[in-house]
Protein backbone atom coordinates (compact mmCIF):
# COMPACT_ATOMS: atom_id res chain seq x y z
CA UNK A 1 0.00 0.00 0.00
CA UNK A 2 1.27 3.81 -0.50
CA UNK A 3 0.45 6.18 1.09
CA UNK A 4 1.43 9.78 -0.51
CA UNK A 5 1.05 12.59 2.04
CA UNK A 6 0.99 16.52 2.03
CA UNK A 7 0.69 18.86 -1.17
CA UNK A 8 0.26 17.32 -4.16
CA UNK A 9 2.48 18.79 -7.36
CA UNK A 10 3.80 17.76 -9.78
CA UNK A 11 6.63 16.25 -7.86
CA UNK A 12 4.81 14.56 -5.78
CA UNK A 13 3.09 12.80 -8.86
CA UNK A 14 6.40 12.02 -10.00
CA UNK A 15 7.28 10.82 -6.91
CA UNK A 16 4.04 8.49 -6.91
CA UNK A 17 4.26 7.27 -10.32
CA UNK A 18 8.37 5.85 -8.89
CA UNK A 19 7.21 4.66 -6.10
CA UNK A 20 4.21 2.32 -8.03
CA UNK A 21 7.09 1.09 -10.06
CA UNK A 22 9.03 0.22 -7.42
CA UNK A 23 5.84 -2.09 -5.88
CA UNK A 24 4.48 -3.28 -9.05
CA UNK A 25 8.12 -4.88 -9.43
CA UNK A 26 7.64 -7.07 -6.79
CA UNK A 27 4.30 -8.59 -8.78
CA UNK A 28 2.11 -8.16 -6.26
CA UNK A 29 -2.02 -8.64 -6.61
CA UNK A 30 -3.03 -5.50 -6.18
CA UNK A 31 -1.57 -1.93 -5.21
CA UNK A 32 -3.82 0.56 -3.09
CA UNK A 33 -3.08 4.39 -2.72
CA UNK A 34 -4.28 5.54 0.36
CA UNK A 35 -5.37 9.21 -0.30
CA UNK A 36 -6.15 10.27 3.15
CA UNK A 37 -2.86 12.02 4.07
CA UNK A 38 -2.95 13.49 0.58
CA UNK A 39 -3.74 17.25 0.13
CA UNK A 40 -5.15 18.74 -3.36
CA UNK A 41 -4.80 22.94 -3.36
CA UNK A 42 -5.64 23.78 -6.59
CA UNK A 43 -6.91 22.31 -9.66
CA UNK A 44 -5.54 18.73 -10.00
CA UNK A 45 -4.87 17.33 -13.37
CA UNK A 46 -6.86 14.70 -14.45
CA UNK A 47 -4.73 13.83 -17.46
CA UNK A 48 -1.96 12.98 -15.53
CA UNK A 49 -3.31 10.83 -12.81
CA UNK A 50 -5.32 9.09 -15.75
CA UNK A 51 -1.81 8.48 -17.05
CA UNK A 52 -0.51 7.45 -14.25
CA UNK A 53 -3.03 5.16 -13.70
CA UNK A 54 -3.62 3.80 -17.29
CA UNK A 55 0.45 3.13 -16.79
CA UNK A 56 -0.31 0.99 -13.92
CA UNK A 57 -3.06 -0.88 -15.53
CA UNK A 58 -0.43 -1.98 -18.40
CA UNK A 59 1.38 -3.79 -15.81
CA UNK A 60 0.38 -7.35 -15.92
CA UNK A 61 -1.58 -8.81 -13.65
CA UNK A 62 -1.65 -5.74 -10.67
CA UNK A 63 -4.68 -3.93 -10.17
CA UNK A 64 -4.15 -0.55 -8.91
CA UNK A 65 -6.28 0.81 -6.60
CA UNK A 66 -7.66 4.32 -4.94
CA UNK A 67 -8.72 4.86 -1.41
CA UNK A 68 -9.85 7.31 1.50
CA UNK A 69 -10.47 10.40 -0.95
CA UNK A 70 -12.04 13.18 0.78
CA UNK A 71 -15.36 14.19 -0.62
CA UNK A 72 -14.02 17.12 -3.20
CA UNK A 73 -10.83 14.76 -4.85
CA UNK A 74 -13.78 12.17 -4.96
CA UNK A 75 -15.60 14.46 -6.98
CA UNK A 76 -12.44 15.19 -9.38
CA UNK A 77 -11.83 11.00 -9.63
CA UNK A 78 -14.69 10.47 -10.17
CA UNK A 79 -13.72 8.60 -13.60
CA UNK A 80 -12.14 6.31 -11.54
CA UNK A 81 -15.51 5.48 -9.65
CA UNK A 82 -16.56 4.32 -13.02
CA UNK A 83 -13.69 2.16 -13.71
CA UNK A 84 -14.45 0.31 -10.39
CA UNK A 85 -10.94 1.30 -9.18
CA UNK A 86 -12.12 4.27 -6.45
CA UNK A 87 -13.26 3.52 -2.88
CA UNK A 88 -14.05 4.80 0.29
CA UNK A 89 -11.69 3.40 2.31
CA UNK A 90 -8.76 0.56 2.40
CA UNK A 91 -10.97 -2.18 3.85
CA UNK A 92 -13.40 -2.06 0.51
CA UNK A 93 -10.28 -1.39 -1.96
CA UNK A 94 -8.57 -4.79 -0.34
CA UNK A 95 -12.05 -6.49 -0.76
CA UNK A 96 -12.16 -6.02 -4.19
CA UNK A 97 -8.92 -6.89 -4.47
CA UNK A 98 -9.59 -10.26 -3.06
CA UNK A 99 -12.83 -10.86 -5.62
CA UNK A 100 -12.78 -11.39 -9.19
CA UNK A 101 -16.23 -11.34 -11.39
CA UNK A 102 -16.40 -15.17 -10.82
CA UNK A 103 -17.06 -14.80 -6.95
CA UNK A 104 -13.48 -16.79 -6.47
CA UNK A 105 -11.38 -15.59 -3.10
CA UNK A 106 -8.28 -14.84 -5.75
CA UNK A 107 -7.66 -15.27 -8.71
CA UNK A 108 -5.75 -17.96 -10.08
CA UNK A 109 -1.92 -17.67 -9.92
CA UNK A 110 0.77 -20.21 -9.65
CA UNK A 111 4.89 -19.07 -8.95
CA UNK A 112 7.64 -21.57 -8.89
CA UNK A 113 11.24 -20.67 -8.62
CA UNK A 114 13.93 -22.66 -10.63
CA UNK A 115 18.25 -22.72 -10.50
CA UNK A 116 19.29 -21.26 -13.93
CA UNK A 117 19.49 -24.76 -15.63
CA UNK A 118 18.47 -26.17 -18.68
CA UNK A 119 15.73 -27.77 -16.91
CA UNK A 120 13.92 -24.91 -16.02
CA UNK A 121 12.56 -24.80 -19.21
CA UNK A 122 10.89 -27.86 -19.37
CA UNK A 123 9.77 -27.71 -15.56
CA UNK A 124 8.18 -24.37 -16.47
CA UNK A 125 6.01 -25.61 -19.57
CA UNK A 126 4.85 -28.02 -17.02
CA UNK A 127 4.09 -25.55 -14.26
CA UNK A 128 2.11 -23.61 -17.67
CA UNK A 129 0.00 -26.89 -18.12
CA UNK A 130 -0.54 -28.03 -14.80
CA UNK A 131 -2.58 -24.46 -14.62
CA UNK A 132 -4.02 -24.40 -17.73
CA UNK A 133 -5.21 -27.88 -16.69
CA UNK A 134 -6.54 -26.74 -13.60
CA UNK A 135 -8.19 -23.32 -14.85
CA UNK A 136 -9.71 -24.86 -17.50
CA UNK A 137 -7.38 -22.92 -20.07
CA UNK A 138 -6.90 -25.66 -22.77
CA UNK A 139 -7.55 -23.03 -25.50
CA UNK A 140 -4.44 -21.60 -24.57
CA UNK A 141 -2.07 -24.29 -23.27
CA UNK A 142 -0.03 -24.29 -26.56
CA UNK A 143 0.64 -21.03 -26.78
CA UNK A 144 1.15 -20.64 -23.41
CA UNK A 145 4.08 -23.34 -23.28
CA UNK A 146 5.65 -21.75 -26.36
CA UNK A 147 5.66 -18.80 -24.70
CA UNK A 148 7.07 -19.79 -21.16
CA UNK A 149 9.68 -22.13 -22.58
CA UNK A 150 10.92 -18.91 -24.58
CA UNK A 151 10.79 -16.74 -21.50
CA UNK A 152 12.78 -19.02 -18.85
CA UNK A 153 15.01 -20.46 -22.17
CA UNK A 154 16.32 -16.55 -22.47
CA UNK A 155 16.43 -16.38 -18.86
CA UNK A 156 18.92 -19.50 -18.07
CA UNK A 157 21.08 -18.24 -21.11
CA UNK A 158 21.31 -14.55 -20.03
CA UNK A 159 19.83 -13.88 -16.48
CA UNK A 160 21.33 -14.05 -13.29
CA UNK A 161 20.53 -15.70 -9.98
CA UNK A 162 17.64 -18.29 -9.82
CA UNK A 163 14.42 -17.85 -12.19
CA UNK A 164 10.84 -17.02 -11.18
CA UNK A 165 8.14 -18.00 -13.17
CA UNK A 166 4.33 -17.21 -12.55
CA UNK A 167 1.39 -17.21 -14.24
CA UNK A 168 -2.27 -15.94 -13.63
CA UNK A 169 -5.24 -15.88 -15.00
CA UNK A 170 -7.88 -12.78 -14.87
CA UNK A 171 -10.76 -11.62 -16.46
CA UNK A 172 -10.05 -13.70 -19.44
CA UNK A 173 -6.04 -13.20 -20.48
CA UNK A 174 -3.51 -15.61 -18.91
CA UNK A 175 -0.24 -13.48 -18.16
CA UNK A 176 2.68 -15.03 -18.25
CA UNK A 177 6.14 -13.00 -16.07
CA UNK A 178 9.45 -14.87 -15.37
CA UNK A 179 12.13 -13.26 -13.66
CA UNK A 180 15.76 -12.97 -13.58
CA UNK A 181 18.46 -10.39 -11.96
CA UNK A 182 19.84 -9.23 -15.56
CA UNK A 183 18.75 -6.20 -15.97
CA UNK A 184 19.32 -6.07 -19.79
CA UNK A 185 15.85 -6.16 -22.16
CA UNK A 186 15.34 -8.95 -24.57
CA UNK A 187 15.31 -7.97 -27.81
CA UNK A 188 14.06 -9.67 -31.42
CA UNK A 189 15.94 -10.19 -34.47
CA UNK A 190 15.65 -12.06 -37.42
CA UNK A 191 17.19 -15.69 -37.09
CA UNK A 192 20.62 -16.74 -38.15
CA UNK A 193 20.93 -20.17 -39.64
CA UNK A 194 24.63 -20.44 -38.35
CA UNK A 195 23.77 -19.48 -34.65
CA UNK A 196 22.68 -22.67 -32.38
CA UNK A 197 19.15 -23.05 -31.74
CA UNK A 198 19.42 -22.73 -27.87
CA UNK A 199 20.79 -18.91 -28.17
CA UNK A 200 18.73 -18.12 -31.36
CA UNK A 201 16.32 -16.50 -28.47
CA UNK A 202 15.75 -13.20 -30.95
CA UNK A 203 13.76 -15.34 -33.15
CA UNK A 204 11.30 -16.89 -30.42
CA UNK A 205 10.21 -13.26 -29.14
CA UNK A 206 9.12 -12.47 -32.76
CA UNK A 207 7.20 -15.78 -32.63
CA UNK A 208 5.58 -14.02 -28.81
CA UNK A 209 5.06 -11.11 -30.54
CA UNK A 210 2.96 -13.44 -33.17
CA UNK A 211 0.91 -15.41 -30.73
CA UNK A 212 0.21 -13.00 -27.47
CA UNK A 213 -1.59 -10.44 -27.16
CA UNK A 214 1.06 -8.12 -25.71
CA UNK A 215 4.48 -8.74 -24.25
CA UNK A 216 7.25 -6.70 -22.34
CA UNK A 217 9.90 -5.99 -19.83
CA UNK A 218 10.11 -4.18 -16.20
CA UNK A 219 12.94 -3.19 -14.64
CA UNK A 220 13.31 -4.61 -11.14
CA UNK A 221 14.86 -2.80 -8.36
CA UNK A 222 17.62 -2.34 -6.96
CA UNK A 223 18.72 -5.14 -9.73
CA UNK A 224 17.25 -7.20 -12.30
CA UNK A 225 13.76 -7.50 -14.64
CA UNK A 226 10.66 -9.55 -15.36
CA UNK A 227 9.54 -9.56 -18.69
CA UNK A 228 5.98 -10.46 -19.20
CA UNK A 229 3.23 -11.90 -22.05
CA UNK A 230 -0.07 -12.02 -22.21
CA UNK A 231 -2.50 -14.54 -23.78
CA UNK A 232 -6.22 -14.44 -24.25
CA UNK A 233 -8.50 -17.65 -22.96
CA UNK A 234 -11.66 -17.80 -23.09
CA UNK A 235 -11.78 -19.05 -19.46
CA UNK A 236 -11.59 -16.39 -16.71
CA UNK A 237 -13.23 -13.38 -19.13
Amino acid sequence: MLCPAGLWTARSQTDLAQALDHACNEQPRAVIIDLTRLEIAGEIDGAALGELHSGAGRRPGVLLLWANPSPALALRLGWLVQSRSLFRGVDEAVGYALRNPGGMLTPPWACERYPAAPEATAASRRLVARACHQWDALDAIDDAQLVVSELTANAVEHGRGDVIVSVDLRDGTLTIAVRDENPAPPAPRAADADRHPLRDRGRGLMIIERVSTGWGTLARHPAGKTVWATLATRRGA
